[in-house]
């Protein structure tokens, strides 16, 4: 039905897309080339990296990584499809579908790859077995707050940056820690407005 929807240009996908890029566990990137992946099969469904490349502002290699963890997540599968005995690449975004019918309907759940990818970086990270408590606070960050691994990645990147300890209890810290940006005074008006507030 949602995919119906989708060709008779009734469902606004891209605007879901932008609202559920955690609950869909994407990150921007993915969720950019996941549209146009969708804009492309609307025009043609034969697959192409190059007619998608030519529609963003991001390297072949990027490019390429993203449309290999788009389709290890199932959001879309290409095979070959033959007429007149010519083999095309031909994509299907049933993948895409499915998830969007599971978050309407509340079943929505985080792959379960990616519960399991942050537990081995973690491991690997504290360089032992991780505990019953750690892993449950591992699973709460994945399963309910809809973490990934890339910000697992992001905020042990971070905490090594800072030269700080990696524990559980930090990367929980830097991963609900919201960054605000620094303002910073261009003129002397404005940083004797800032002094005097101090």
């Amino acid at each position: 039905m949602l995919k119906k929807l989708f060709e008779m240009n009734c469902f606004d996908y891209k605007t879901f897309i932008l609202d559920n890029t955690k609950k869909l566990s994407l990150t921007s990137d993915e969720a950019v080339v996941l549209i146009k992946i969708l804009e492309e099969y609307k025009v043609n469904k034969n697959f192409s990296i190059d007619s998608i490349l030519s529609s963003i502002s991001m390297t072949k290699s990027n490019l390429e990584n993203i449309l290999a963890i788009l389709m290890e997540k199932e959001y879309y599968e290409v095979f070959i499809s033959y007429d007149a005995g010519l083999g095309e690449e031909t994509i299907s975004i049933d993948g895409f579908f499915k998830k969007v019918k599971d978050i309407l309907e509340n079943k929505a759940d985080v792959d379960n790859t990616d519960l399991y990818q942050v537990t081995k970086l973690m491991t690997t990270k504290l360089n032992r077995i991780l505990t019953s408590q750690e892993i449950e606070i591992i699973t709460s960050l994945v399963l309910e707050d809809r973490y990934t691994l890339a910000n697992f990645e992001s905020a042990c990147k971070k905490l090594e940056d800072k030269k700080k300890l990696i524990t559980i209890k930090t990367i929980a810290q830097v991963l609900a820690k919201k960054e605000e940006p620094e303002i910073k005074p261009n003129n002397a008006f404005v940083k004797d407005f800032f002094n005097s507030i101090k």
